[in-house]
């Protein structure tokens, strides 16, 4: 990210490879908590966006990555979008519902998840404010 405009458009993204095993999570959450604080999210917002980072990691996770979590964190505006994806074993799926889903839906504007290269994908985007889920 620019040193000079921390607000300012995408200005890149951060890369950040951690084993994948539970107790690496935090540091994934460290970052998103601190990028989102220098675009001056409130602090309900930074949890949110780290309780997402969790529960996409525990989607990946709970159905058995191996390897390396591999999490992209790029801003555009006012908006954090989130790319974390991990090696599951062959014919192996994250839980497509479920209490993370609903978590993930509730905290995040956007949701998705795939597979790209080999690798499943969960992708998430957090704004400033509150998310309002229609439905409700």
């Amino acid at each position: 990210m620019s040193e000079s405009d921390p607000k300012s458009g995408s200005d890149g993204t951060v890369t950040i490879e951690v084993p994948a095993q539970a107790e690496y999570v935090s540091v994934l959450r460290a970052a998103a908590g601190v990028i989102a604080s220098r675009l001056e999210f409130s602090l309900d917002d930074i949890d949110d966006l780290r309780i997402v980072i969790d529960e996409a990691a525990s989607l990946l996770l709970s159905s058995g990555a191996q390897g390396v979590l591999h999490c992209e964190i790029s801003n555009e505006g006012e908006t954090i979008h989130l790319r974390l994806r991990g090696r599951l074993p062959d014919g192996q799926e994250p839980h497509g519902e479920g209490f993370a889903w609903s978590i993930l839906r509730a905290l995040a504007h956007e949701v998705s998840s795939g597979v790209e290269n080999g690798e499943h994908v969960v992708a998430a985007s957090r704004s400033r404010g509150p998310v309002l889920d229609s439905a409700f």
